[in-house]
């Protein structure tokens, strides 16, 4: 199951957090993270716009330690899988999210949050059968739809009549992200999770 690749991970990266010295960058993203438990007792009890502040706040901070990183020369490896990890905590967090909240979404909408999934499911499914893993890509499709989800919750909070425009461009980078995802895992014999898009196995001239 997929949920113990993530819990295996996870416990992989704890052991590795008590013998790292954190940066700047590493503590905020980890404050981030540490944030989760809190926002899933206000979805559960819809206290939608204190959710909805903990949501920008954990955006911000994604901005943030990104930026840090780079400007006192903090990143990493393990920086980069932990944000990785972060985004999609958030992401599964936000797709559980809406489903409690706006359940009518899902069911008015079965036929596209179907075929959504499958392309959410899918590299998920490579990475485990060829290397024996879940690979967190830290792509630059994988930020840009982090960032869409989250914008597109919050939209969804506070204007619930945006459906029709939110809907489209979620769906268009979901696809676009998985597409992204699966060339590089068919095509890549050994993965490196800093992997920035899939233009880099161009650059790189397809040295596989």
């Amino acid at each position: 199951m997929p949920q113990n690749y993530i819990l295996t991970y996870t416990a992989a990266l704890r052991r590795k957090m008590r013998k790292i010295d954190y940066g700047l960058s590493d503590k905020i993203t980890i404050a981030r993270i540490s944030l989760l438990p809190f926002m899933w007792i206000f979805a559960v009890y819809k206290y939608l716009n204190v959710l909805a502040i903990l949501l920008i706040i954990v955006e911000i901070g994604d901005i943030l330690d990104g930026y840090v990183a780079r400007k006192l020369k903090q990143e990493s490896k393990f920086g980069g899988k932990l944000d990785a990890l972060s985004d999609s905590l958030v992401y599964i967090s936000i797709f559980v999210w809406s489903f409690l909240i706006f359940p009518d979404i899902y069911i008015k909408n079965l036929p596209i949050v179907t075929i959504l999934l499958i392309f959410i499911i899918l590299p998920i499914i490579i990475s485990i059968i060829k290397f024996k893993k879940i690979i967190f890509f830290h792509l630059i499709s994988s930020k840009l739809l982090a960032s869409t989800v989250i914008a597109s919750f919050l939209a969804l909070i506070l204007f619930n009549n945006l459906l029709h425009y939110i809907l489209p461009i979620l769906s268009f980078m979901v696809v676009i992200n998985s597409v992204e995802r699966v060339i590089i895992l068919l095509y890549k014999k050994v993965i490196y999770e800093n992997i920035k898009s899939v233009f880099s196995l161009y650059k790189n001239k397809f040295r596989f």
